[in-house]
């Protein structure tokens, strides 16, 4: 094969596959926390969160940006 006809490195596509569900993830909280907050899912349905629970309690960042994030969801959504 030619080199502009490699194919790509499966590592690779792993690695953006795995980061995109990851970012999915993290970035869902707001609308399950929104949800929640208008009676729409059950308390238990954020146990899926527990691990980003745990990211925040352990590193200040990332506890800074959930609190943030979390902040704009009730101003930004529900449009009823």
């Amino acid at each position: 094969m030619t080199e502009n006809n490699r194919p790509r490195s499966s590592l690779t596509v792993w690695f953006f596959a795995t980061s995109i569900v990851i970012l999915v993830y993290a970035f869902s909280v707001g609308p399950a926390v929104c949800l929640h907050d208008h009676g729409y899912i059950p308390e238990a349905a954020l146990a899926i969160y527990k691990p980003l629970d745990f990211v925040a309690w352990i590193c200040p960042p990332a506890k800074w940006f959930f609190r943030w994030y979390l902040v704009l969801w009730p101003r930004v959504w529900p449009p009823f």
